[in-house]
């Protein structure tokens, strides 16, 4: 993928990141269907841990290094910066099937780590005002680092239940929850058309251009991400009913009066209409959660497959189209994009009705299968496009 280091310089973040991050989620679903059939062990904490701290993280680390020099106006990341991201990302592939856990917590949390020391240095040099929702991507890198840093003490110290309970919790919801509602409060509004401001006012040219009420919604949104944070404090010490109901309400009334989401997209494109489904599969999945809490890691899919990953493959679309200069008439027109869309719905499907199948893990074994084939029949169609420019 990389020829060499002046290949490197002229790559874009989320033209390495992107496929790397892609790579680690076929390995962090995969050991479902390799435990299916008895050659990998139980995979539950493996299988968490590869998908929110690689899959997750390295796409996101892609799209941020890509984006926020953007949109602040200072310095794309230097070749040294790219170099370090792709040699920690190298390394959490290689231990990320490791059943010795420290090396993947501890490159893990150094590629966290040097994320937010960079976003830290383009923020502090931006010229440009920092969109308001970015509070949100603030506290899904404190969730980050302190779940990372906490995980990794445990496996130096006897930490208490409690305390490495918060840390799950901070890294299998805290990060997503703020980076969804950070990135995608100027971003799925306006892919979908829908105006993520006011009733009245049209969007700017670009989804990340300062607005005149970033002053004012920049502290709501700290007092937000800042409850999200206390939710699972509480849940943490077994308060749980109280904290995922007042997430749940949060997210609820956030994703309604921020992204509009009670208005049909009006872009009429396959992009539109996935980021539209995953972001009500958001709220469905944390109220599911809150209201059926015997059923939890199963509804919990609802934010993983309906939500996290049918929203990371539309942004990726976007980014990659935008970005590689081939237009965006493929967000209406390709037929790839309802394949991967369906594939990963009936995924989640699969997944949902698991625990009242005969069968259990073959069951489990069934939802990897079909999200393996939905990311790879996305792959086939625009893993070429990120390393290609269109003639746009």
């Amino acid at each position: 993928m990389f020829k060499n280091r002046h290949h490197l310089e002229t790559l874009a973040p989320y033209q390495i990141f992107f496929p790397l991050g892609m790579l680690l989620g076929l390995i962090g679903t995969s050991v479902w269907i390799a435990f299916a059939f008895g050659k990998f062990s139980y995979p539950g904490s493996i299988h968490a841990e590869i998908m929110m701290q690689g899959f997750f993280f390295v796409i996101a680390t892609g799209f941020l290094v890509t984006a926020v020099p953007k949109f602040s106006s200072t310095s794309s990341a230097t070749t040294k910066e790219k170099i370090f991201f792709l040699i920690t990302t190298t390394l959490i592939i290689i231990a990320s099937l490791q059943p010795i856990r420290i090396p993947f917590h501890i490159i893990s949390f150094l590629h966290i780590l040097a994320l937010t020391l960079f976003l830290l240095r383009r923020v502090q040099k931006a010229s440009m005002k920092i969109p308001s929702s970015f509070v949100f991507v603030g506290g899904g890198m404190v969730s980050a680092l302190l779940g990372t840093a906490l995980i990794l003490s445990n496996d130096f110290l006897i930490m208490p239940a409690t305390l490495l309970r918060f840390a799950q919790l901070l890294l299998w919801y805290g990060v997503f929850l703020n980076f969804a509602l950070g990135i995608g409060s100027r971003l799925i509004p306006y892919i979908t058309g829908c105006n993520c401001i006011s009733p009245n006012t049209p969007h700017a040219g670009s989804p990340f251009a300062p607005t005149s009420q970033d002053a004012r919604e920049r502290k709501i949104f700290f007092l937000f991400s800042l409850v999200l944070f206390l939710s699972f404090v509480l849940e943490a010490y077994g308060i749980v009913l109280f904290a995922t109901t007042i997430r749940s309400v949060i997210i609820t009334l956030y994703l309604l009066l921020w992204w509009q989401l009670g208005r049909i997209p009006v872009s009429k494109t396959y992009v539109s209409l996935a980021l539209w489904i995953a972001s009500w599969c958001m709220i469905a999945g944390t109220w599911l959660m809150t209201f059926f809490p015997s059923y939890r890691i199963h509804a919990a899919h609802l934010l993983f497959v309906g939500s996290l990953s049918i929203m990371i493959f539309a942004i990726a679309t976007r980014v990659v189209l935008s970005h590689g200069n081939h237009g965006l008439k493929q967000e209406r027109h390709s037929y790839t994009l309802v394949f991967t869309f369906f594939l990963l719905i009936i995924a989640l499907a699969t997944r949902l009705t698991a625990p009242w199948t005969q069968h259990y893990f073959q069951h489990l074994a069934y939802a990897a299968s079909v999200w393996i084939i939905g990311v790879l029949v996305w792959q086939k169609e625009f893993l070429k496009k990120i390393f290609q420019k269109g003639n746009l």
